[in-house]
Order: C-alpha cells, then structure tokens, then sequence
C-alpha cells in the first residue's frame, strides 16, 4: 500500500483525565466525541495499584463521556513452565548474539553493544522490527516473532506469535490446538488464526512488557464475509519475559457482525495497529476498510491497565468517529508512551499531504 508523506501536517489529540473522567479533545473545538455517555462502576479487586513506582498517583477508572463500553476478552496465561517448554530448542540462546553489521561511513558515536535480532519472516514482507527495554531485558519483535534478550546481548529466548498466544487461540478454535493450517479456506472446523505486525513497548508504570498481534478466526465454511478479525495482546507478568503472559483479545472492527448496522458491513478489516501507555491505561488504534480495501474510520480503544496486569479482562471503551478538522477520516492514529505523572493521553494523526 501506498503512502505519501511530502507536506504533511501533524495533528494531535488528547485523552484529558480530570476528576476520574476522560474525555476527548479534538482540534477544531469539539469536547466530545461519540454515543450517550456511559458510566462503569470499577470492581473492588480491580482498584489497587500494582504500580511498584510508588511515587505515581493510582489513576481510578473514569467515567468516559461519548465512546462505547468495549471491555477485553479471555484472561489466559501462558505459563512461565510453558515458556521453558517452547524455547527448550532455541539454537542460540544463552549465547551472545553476533554483532551487527558495520556501515562504511561512521555518522555517529560508535555503539557500546550490539548484536543481531531475530528475523523470522516468511515471504520476505517488511519485517516491521520493534523494541522495548526493561530494566533487566531486551525485547525485539518482528512480523511474526518475540524474542528476548539480557543487556548484554546474551538471548534468552524467543517464540513465534502462535505459540504464545496458544491458549488463547485454542479457546477461540473449540479447543483445538494448532487449528490454523488452511487460512481463508473451508476446512470443516472453526480456525484461529495468528497473523502479523507484532507491537510491544514497556510500560515505565507497571513494570511490565505489552505485546499485540492480530489474528483472524475463520469459520468452519469460511468466506471473506465472515472472516472475524481480532486483536490479541499479552501482558508479562514481570519484567522478565520468561516468567508467564497474561493473554486478552477483543474485536478489531466497531460493531462486528451487528446486523443492518449503520457502522460495521461484511468483509471489514483492520490493519497498521498503534499502541500507547499513560498512568491510566493502555491505548490501541488501528485504521478500518471494507472489504475493497477502501478505509471507513480509525478504530482508537483504550483499557484498565491496572485490571489487566493483575489476569482480569480489563473494562475498555472505543471511538470509531474521529475526524480531521477538515472532516477527513484519519487513516493512522499513534498513541504516545507516556512516562512519569500525566492526566493526559495523546495521540498523534497526519493530515493532509500531497
């Protein structure tokens, strides 16, 4: 796909957190966006901070103005012996890694370390690399894989996205492991498909790694139309990777399935997800298009990351009718990763180009 980004102009946006509300502030003076307001009584367990900087303020779950309810699904882990399990056979972990290539002309200080992460991409796409740091560990995604590393450069595992989003794509598929073996085509039973474009980032707040893929779930007589695509996300349970995943997932388009509705239609998909952090929660986007590929709306969502931390499926909202100030639908929205004490989310929106 295409994209042109001669000439463009930054838009950002904030999430205001105030007296336990957000509320959305969009450039062109509007102050709220969506449906009736929709108020959401936190459970007790849920209210304590799991934060270990102690010097942060607990941010209480808020009452949302516009947006609708839109809370996660699952609450799997994948288990810490599991772990050991999937990277038993790792033929270079507990090694340090070979160094990474030397440009000819040096622009820059050299390096103090460095080394080769892993490249699992079959079909050669664009392997779309991230990377987050704990205090203790280095973790890098590519399309389809995570992998994890001390600071030195020593790795110390690393697993492909089915593996760690197994039972919960298990759950999906009626308890049958593995189903995915013929995306996109009947073959009798219901598959859970792991797809791409892995996202991860540390969250300075809770200590923890957040990792998001997408995945498809494919009916048993599959055709495009009821292809339901999903977002799935592991949260560590420590900073250490090694140490277990809690697993959640919820639906990447607005409405899914929702009959004679003015929002969702059959064959809508979702691509190019962002994710973000603040005091508050975790923040996710990605943009929609119908089944010809044309965009429809950014799908922005936010969750209780204090509920998620602790194996609990977080209470969630989304906006789905964020616009431009010249009305143009936005076709990417970032999120920030916030550090240190903020009442506000922010996300970032390019607009115009030519």
């Amino acid at each position: 796909m295409q994209q042109a980004f001669v000439k463009s102009r930054v838009i950002i946006a904030s999430l205001a957190v105030a007296a336990g509300a957000l509320l959305i502030v969009l450039p062109g003076g509007r102050s709220s966006v969506g449906a009736a307001s929709i108020e959401k009584a936190t459970r007790p367990d849920a209210v304590a901070s799991v934060r270990q900087a102690q010097s942060e303020p607990l941010v209480a779950p808020p009452t949302v103005s516009g947006g609708n309810f839109f809370p996660m699904q699952g609450g799997f882990v994948l288990t810490k012996e599991r772990i050991a399990e999937l990277v038993k056979d790792c033929p270079d972990c507990g090694n340090a890694t070979a160094a990474g290539f030397t440009p000819q002309v040096i622009q820059t200080p050299p390096t103090v370390i460095d080394w080769k992460a892993p490249f699992n991409n079959p079909g050669n796409p664009p392997p779309d690399t991230q990377v987050a740091a704990s205090s203790t560990h280095v973790v890098v995604t590519s399309q389809s894989t995570l992998a994890w590393f001390e600071k030195n450069g020593k790795k110390k595992g690393e697993i492909v996205n089915r593996d760690l989003f197994e039972p919960l794509l298990t759950s999906i598929a009626g308890g049958v492991k593995n189903s995915c073996t013929s995306p996109g085509h009947p073959t009798g039973i219901i598959q859970a498909c792991a797809q791409s474009d892995f996202r991860v980032i540390f969250d300075s707040y809770r200590k923890r790694f957040w990792a998001l893929d997408g995945a498809g779930i494919y009916a048993a007589d599959v055709t495009p139309q009821t292809v339901r695509g999903i977002l799935m996300l592991a949260v560590s349970l420590t900073e250490d990777p090694k140490d277990g995943w809690y697993l959640y997932w919820w639906d990447a388009v607005a409405h899914w399935n929702k009959l004679d509705d003015v929002i969702y239609r059959p064959g809508d998909g979702a691509d190019y997800p962002a994710i973000g952090i603040d005091p508050f929660g975790f923040h996710q986007t990605n943009f929609v298009g119908d089944i010809n590929g044309n965009i429809k709306y950014c799908h922005v969502t936010f969750f209780n990351a204090d509920q998620a931390v602790q194996g609990i499926p977080a209470d969630g909202w989304e906006y789905f009718d964020l616009r431009n100030p010249d009305g143009s639908v936005p076709y990417f929205l970032q999120p920030a990763v916030h550090h240190g004490a903020n009442g506000r989310a922010y996300y970032v929106s390019r607009y115009l180009y030519d």
